[in-house]
Order: C-alpha cells, then sequence, then structure tokens
C-alpha cells in the first residue's frame, strides 16, 4: 500500500497525520542506505525492519544529543526536551502514531504527546512503560551513547556523566545506563518529595525494589500501609508492583541509592501492571 494511500485512511480515521511517513519511504531501507538498502528491507520481517529504524533513530540522536550537551548546560527542563525528542524520532522511525505507541505502552495519547514535547515529566514506571512499547531495556531508552560504545562487560561511569531524569517527586541520576543487557537499574536518588499529598498517585513497575538510605530522613509509604521512617544505613526491599511513595521528612532532602530489578521486554506485563501517570 503506498504511502499516500495510508496518509488517506489515517486522515479519514482522525489520526496525528505528521506521524505518517511521508511518500511511502521506508526509514529501514534508509537506516541501510541507498545502495540495495530498499531491496534488504523488503526481505525482511515487519519487526526486523522496526528494529533497524529504531536503531538507526537511537544513533542518529545519540550523535546529536552529544552535540547540544557539549554547548548547553542539563537543566530540568532540558532534560524534559531532550527525552521527549527520542522518543518522539524513535515512534516516528517505527512508523507508529501517538494512537499507536499509547496503545503499546497503555499510557494516555495526552500524556505521550505533552512527554515528547518536553512540556511534562513522566515518573519512572511510565518510561519503564515506554521502554518496553519500544521492546528495549529501560536503560537504552534512556542512554545518550550507543551500546557499541559502551563497554558491556565492565562498565565505569565517571562522576557526574549520569543520565539525570528529574520531576517533582525526585531527582534520579541512573547509573550506568549506558550498559544494557542488565536486570538491575542502580540509580542514586535525591528525594524532592515532602508529603503523600504531593502524589498524584502511587508508583508501581513490575520488578522488585532495594533502597539504602545515604542522607536525611526517609519516609517510605506503601499504598495502604502505615508509613516507615528510615535513618541513614537504614534499608528497605519490597516488591516494586506495589504502590510506593518516597518522602523526605527530615530537616535535608534524603538522598538514596535504589537498585531497581524489572523483567526483560517481552517478560512483564507493563500496560497492565499499573495505571497512568505524569509529573507536571
Amino acid at each position: 500500500m503506498g504511502g499516500n494511500t495510508v496518509r488517506v485512511m489515517h486522515i479519514a480515521a482522525g489520526e496525528e497525520v505528521d506521524n505518517v511517513m511521508d511518500d511511502g519511504k521506508d526509514p529501514a531501507a534508509k537506516a541501510l542506505g541507498a545502495k540495495g538498502g530498499k531491496k534488504r528491507a523488503a526481505s525482511m520481517t515487519p519487526e526486523r525492519r522496526a528494529e533497524i529504524a529504531r536503531m538507526a533513530a537511537k544513533k542518529r540522536w545519540s550523535q546529536r544529543i552529544s552535540t547540544e550537551r557539549s554547548e548547553e548546560t542539563a537543566s530540568p527542563q532540558w532534560e524534559r526536551q531532550s527525552f521527549g525528542e527520542r522518543v518522539r524520532s524513535m515512534r516516528k522511525s517505527a512508523g507508529w502514531t501517538l494512537a499507536q505507541l499509547a496503545g503499546r505502552s497503555g499510557l494516555a495519547l495526552s500524556t505521550i504527546s505533552k512527554a515528547e514535547r518536553g512540556l511534562i515529566a513522566l515518573t519512572y514506571d511510565s518510561i519503564l512503560r515506554l521502554a518496553y512499547a519500544f521492546d528495549m531495556e529501560m536503560s537504552e531508552l534512556l542512554s545518550d551513547e550507543p551500546a557499541s560504545v559502551v563497554s558491556q562487560i565492565v562498565t565505569v561511569e565517571r562522576k557526574g556523566q549520569a543520565q539525570k531524569v528529574e520531576n517533582d517527586y525526585y531527582i534520579m541520576n541512573m547509573l550506568c545506563s549506558g550498559r544494557t543487557h542488565k536486570r538491575m537499574m542502580p540509580v542514586f536518588a535525591t528525594i524532592k518529595a515532602h508529603s503523600v499529598e504531593e502524589f498524584t498517585r502511587f508508583i508501581n513497575h513490575p520488578g522488585e525494589e532495594f533502597v539504602y538510605v545515604l542522607d536525611g530522613q526517609l519516609t517510605f509509604q506503601i499504598e495502604g500501609e502505615p508509613p516507615r521512617v528510615l535513618e541513614p544505613g537504614d534499608s528497605v526491599y519490597f516488591d516494586s508492583g506495589l504502590g510506593h511513595a518516597y518522602l523526605s521528612t527530615g530537616s535535608t532532602e534524603a538522598r538514596l541509592i535504589v537498585v531497581c530489578w524489572h523483567p526483560l521486554p517481552g517478560e512483564g506485563d507493563p500496560v497492565n501492571g499499573g495505571t497512568d501517570g505524569l509529573v507536571m
């Protein structure tokens, strides 16, 4: 079916026209090169073509982001915009509309649209569900570097190089995010929230979670249970499928080491395992 026909069908369905490939161009064929790329792409399965397109989009994004970061100091707004542009680039390379990505991830179409434009910051569980929708690990979605340039045997990340995710609840430094194919996501977190009333909902996602308190006082809240107060040196381990929230309740913001374990893409059920969430 030609690109113009697809465009007309999407217009008739009331979907976002901007998300459809112009003139039937195959992003996988483009990624494989002008010489023989179209023929090679035609012999592949749709899944393989989508994978190649996503990899090419991620590579282009990594090259662009490394240049921009050398010219601009990262800020929460800049981080939101850069992440949103990355998601949009990958979605368009896969040939998906906003509605299709919403259906794959379980997130609201409006949430994804606002995130792509850098208007909101997503919570940890929502980022994880987007990664699952792209059939990749969370570390791949967050990483600025292609996996090929990061050691997958012994990964060293220097101070200040961690990918940062910040919203109204916390600041998460995603440690060694350039390493892929890992089960654990280590995070150095600073907790900004001070009361459970600040949360629009409790956070939950597939997997298990470990927390070690470095500084400050942490009040750990499981939905429907009494709060637990942790001091420096205390730790907690729990099923992260339970609705939970972290609160700084001391004189200074709590700082934590958090290690999240979650299933690899295809092993969990992120769409049905939680509710849509966003942070303004």
